[in-house]
C-alpha cells in the first residue's frame, strides 16, 4: 500500500466491498466501469425532468447490500429519479447455454471451459458495461456464487432483460416495463448434465433476500409467489432454457425468501455515478474501519495530519470533506505512515494541531476534522 486515503465519514453510497470488487477486475474492466458511470450520468442529465445535472449524478434506488456498477447507457431505458415503473414480476436468468456459446468449439469440454469463463461474475458484469455490437441487453442485478449482489440499473430506470411475452398461466403481458431481471452467475445446463454449473447456497440465499426486499417494498406490486416469480424459460420457452432444468422456483427462490426477515429500509443512500469519488470513499472506509488495511488508530491520525498538510501545501485557507475526498494529493507524510513510520508522523500531527489557524474548519455540513482521532465531529 503506497498511500493512505482520507479518513472520516464517508460520502454517501460508498463502502469497502466496492473497493474489493473493483480491485478484482482487470485494468481494462476498471476503465469500462469508470466510463459507464460517466455515460450513465450524462444520459440521465439529458432528461427534461432533471432540474440540474447534479440530480443525474446519483443512483437513488439501489437495494441494501448491493454494489452498484452502472450498465452501459445503450443497454437500458432512462426514466430518471422518482419515475420508475411499479414493477410486478421478477424474472430469473442465467448467462449463455453451452449450446449457444460453444457452437464454434469442436469438443464439448472446450465449450464447457469457455462457458465457465464467459459466465463468471466479472465477465458477466463486463458484458453489461460494454456497448453491445447488436441486441443490447442488461439486467437489474447479477448475483455471484459467493452471494455478491451487483446492481447495474437503478430501479428508477428500465433494464432490457426480456422480450414482450405472455404470462404462461395468466396470459398477462410480461415486459421490461413491469418486471425485474436478475442474472445468476454460472452457465446453463443443456442436453449433457456435465454442463451444469451448480447454484450455491450463498447465491440462493442472496436471491431469496432480494425477493423479500422487493416483496416488502411498497413502491412495487411484486409479491413472493409462483405467478410473479418466473423463470426466463417459462415466458420464452422457444428461445430460452435458463436458468436451467435443475432450478426449482419453490425450492431455490421462494423457500429462501420465506426465511428472510422483514425489511423496513429499501434503498441505500444515493450512490454517486462518479466512480473516482466512490473509490475515494471506499478507500477511506478501508482505512477508517480497518476492514482491509489493518491500520492502527495512530496511522489514521497520521493520515488526517497528511490531509491537513496537503491543504496547506495547496495554499488553501478552507477545505471541506467533499473536496478532500474528491482528489486531494496524498503527501509523502501519508506514505511514511503507510510504511509503519507512525511516531514521527503523529508528532507532525501534533505540530499541525498547535499551529495557528488550522485550514480545516467547519464545512457546510457543520463537521470539522478532529486530529486527535482522525475523524470528523460536530
Amino acid at each position: 500500500m503506497d498511500e493512505i486515503p482520507q479518513v472520516g465519514p464517508l460520502p454517501e453510497g460508498t463502502n469497502v466491498s466496492f473497493l474489493k470488487l473493483y480491485q478484482s477486475f482487470s485494468g481494462a474492466q476498471k476503465s469500462l466501469i469508470t466510463a459507464a458511470g460517466d455515460a450513465y450520468a450524462n444520459k440521465r442529465a439529458q432528461l427534461p425532468s432533471n432540474a440540474s445535472r447534479d440530480n443525474a449524478k446519483t443512483a437513488n434506488k439501489i437495494v441494501p447490500g448491493a454494489e452498484f456498477v452502472p450498465a452501459h447507457p445503450s443497454r437500458f431505458t432512462t426514466l430518471g429519479p422518482g419515475r420508475g415503473p411499479k414493477y410486478k414480476y421478477f424474472i430469473i436468468h442465467r448467462p449463455g447455454a453451452i449450446q449457444k456459446v460453444g457452437e464454434h468449439f469442436k469438443t464439448y469440454n472446450a465449450a464447457r471451459k469457455y462457458a465457465a469463463r464467459a459466465c463468471r461474475l466479472d465477465n458477466v458484469i463486463r458484458e453489461f458495461i460494454t456497448a453491445p455490437p447488436r441486441d443490447p441487453a442488461s439486467t437489474h442485478w447479477v448475483i455471484g456464487f459467493n452471494g455478491e449482489i451487483v446492481q447495474m440499473v437503478d430501479l428508477d430506470d428500465v433494464a432490457w432483460h426480456t422480450l414482450n411475452r405472455k404470462h404462461p398461466r395468466t396470459g398477462e403481458n410480461v415486459t421490461n416495463w413491469n418486471s425485474f431481471g436478475v442474472e445468476l452467475e454460472g452457465y446453463v445446463q443443456d442436453t449433457d448434465p456435465r454442463g451444469a454449473s451448480p447454484f450455491t447456497n450463498a447465491q440462493l440465499r442472496a436471491l431469496g433476500t432480494l425477493l423479500k426486499m422487493l416483496n416488502d417494498n411498497p413502491d412495487f406490486a411484486y409479491n413472493i409467489s409462483d405467478d410473479l416469480t418466473l423463470l426466463h424459460s417459462e415466458i420464452d420457452p422457444r428461445r430460452k432454457i435458463d436458468p436451467g432444468p435443475n432450478f426449482n422456483v419453490q425450492r431455490d427462490a421462494i423457500a429462501w425468501a420465506q426465511k428472510a426477515g422483514t425489511f423496513t429500509s429499501f434503498y441505500q443512500q444515493p450512490i454517486s455515478l462518479d466512480v473516482t469519488q466512490r473509490l475515494a470513499g471506499a478507500k477511506a472506509a478501508a482505512i477508517a474501519t480497518g476492514d482491509t488495511s489493518g491500520q492502527s488508530r495512530e496511522v489514521r491520525v497520521a493520515a488526517a495530519a497528511a490531509m491537513e498538510a496537503t491543504a496547506r501545501a495547496s495554499g488553501l485557507s478552507r477545505i471541506d470533506r467533499n473536496a478532500l475526498y474528491g482528489g486531494a494529493r496524498i503527501t509523502a507524510l501519508a506514505r511514511k505512515a503507510a510504511a509503519g513510520e507512525t511516531e514521527a508522523v503523529v508528532v507532525r500531527a501534533d505540530t499541525i494541531l498547535n499551529s495557528p489557524g488550522p485550514v480545516v474548519q467547519e464545512n457546510r455540513s457543520g463537521l470539522a476534522m478532529d486530529f486527535d482521532t482522525g475523524e470528523w465531529n460536530d
